[in-house]
């Protein structure tokens, strides 16, 4: 399975009713099905402090939590790291979902 959705925002960049939304209708999935779609989540986790080299792994945080729903419409996955929800979305939603967020701001 190609990993095709991709880093877009995260809530403290985001508008709040779109993540509220989010976060209300959202479906838990593991960190595997996490990782088989989201092409750039290693990357982000890396960011976060996690790695191999630190002996962290962000699939293994117990405080962290994974989940797919919808972002301004658009099929999203996201995870929650620190109260700070962190989300990916599909390429060709990137258009449609800057638009939301900017009639939105």
């Amino acid at each position: 399975m190609a990993a095709d959705f991709y880093f877009w925002t995260d809530c403290v960049n985001s508008i709040g009713s779109l993540i509220q939304e989010m976060v209300d209708d959202a479906q838990p999935v593991t960190w595997r099905t996490m990782r088989a779609h989201c092409a750039d989540i290693d990357e982000i986790a890396a960011q976060l402090g996690y790695g191999r080299d630190v002996g962290l792994s962000l699939g293994k945080d117990w405080h962290v939590g994974f989940f797919k729903g919808y972002y301004a419409d658009a099929p999203c996955y996201f995870f929650t790291w620190s109260a700070i929800e962190h989300i990916f979305i599909k390429r060709c939603d990137a258009e449609h979902v800057a638009r939301v967020e900017r009639e939105l701001r």
